[in-house]
């Protein structure tokens, strides 16, 4: 009696396999072992996603700022709030409490993770990832 994976034919009447990846694998004689990448593709695959992470909360905390300005009226005139002018916006508002002290650490949060954000970037091109999904292109 064939096994599960032979009882039928893989593909459709258009001739392709429909079998998944491990049962193409496993049909054609490769081993678990041949599918795992290496450590070294492991580990800059988590660096990328740690970078992705952090800059997921940097655009949480910019998205914060932005909220508090709506919430007080203050229209953003530049392009660029978090820019030189922006900065310079920012950094001369004088809001109630504790509106002004929410502001004034998400900024510097927002510099803390952005220097962050920007070291990956350079360890991930010091270690050849550029890949146009890492960001780091």
């Amino acid at each position: 009696m064939p096994s599960v994976c032979e009882a039928r034919t893989p593909g459709g009447e258009d001739g392709q396999d429909r079998r998944s990846g491990a049962r193409r694998a496993h049909a054609s004689g490769a081993g678990p072992g041949d599918l795992a990448p290496t450590p070294e593709v492991r580990a800059e695959r988590e660096r990328a996603r740690f970078r992705l992470h952090l800059v997921r909360h940097r655009s949480a905390l910019k998205n914060r700022i932005h909220a508090i300005l709506i919430a007080f009226g203050r229209a953003c005139p530049m392009s660029d709030l978090f820019g030189v002018a922006g900065r310079e916006l920012l950094d001369s508002l004088a809001l109630p409490e504790p509106w002004q002290t929410n502001l004034v650490e998400s900024l510097a949060l927002v510099d803390d993770l952005t220097a962050r954000i920007d070291a990956l970037e350079l360890e991930l091109r010091r270690l050849g990832a550029e890949h146009p999904r890492c960001g780091c292109s």
